[in-house]
């Protein structure tokens, strides 16, 4: 009996939870944890209306870009990706960068594997364009949902040239 109502209560915690980064009319692009506990996502209007990027803890939404939600926000992103396989022997690679600029800040969230070492890797990098600093906040790669890739054939969204 304390396993259900411990179920319970984390299942409704989680839907109150997701409900500040994903609104009813949305699907999740991609999210995942950071190390730091903390959440990204990456939304779109299932009309495609609008696409948001959200960033914060369980309890708090600390950031949303862009502030308003209409057609315009996909001309605020960019979408980069590159894809060479192959295997370990052609030293192939699956990257996907979704970009955005927002008070001085780039924002680049990443989703990259490389098969010579079959490594993995999600997060957020963060370039303070007055400085040239860059900040990387690293996400769990096993907490993601979705995919950056899902974005590939979005004629909404402006290529990258990274």
């Amino acid at each position: 009996m304390k396993t259900i109502a411990l179920f319970t209560c984390l299942l409704i915690s989680a839907q109150g939870f997701s409900q500040q980064y994903k609104l009813p009319n949305e699907q999740v692009v991609f999210s995942f944890l950071t190390e730091g506990n903390k959440m990204m996502y990456i939304c779109k209007d299932t009309n495609d209306s609008y696409m948001v990027y959200r960033f914060g803890t369980k309890d708090s939404l600390e950031f949303q870009f862009p502030d308003t939600l209409n057609k315009t926000s996909w001309s605020k992103f960019k979408h980069y990706f590159y894809l060479r396989g192959g295997g370990k022997a052609n030293e192939g690679m699956d990257i996907d960068h979704l970009s955005f600029t927002n008070n001085g800040f780039t924002y680049t969230i990443y989703s990259e594997y490389t098969a010579r070492d079959e490594k993995y890797q999600c997060g957020i990098r963060v370039q303070d364009l007055n400085t040239n600093k860059e900040t990387e906040i690293k996400g769990l790669f096993e907490s993601r949902t979705g995919s950056l890739s899902l974005l590939r054939d979005n004629p909404l969204i402006e290529r990258g040239d990274e």
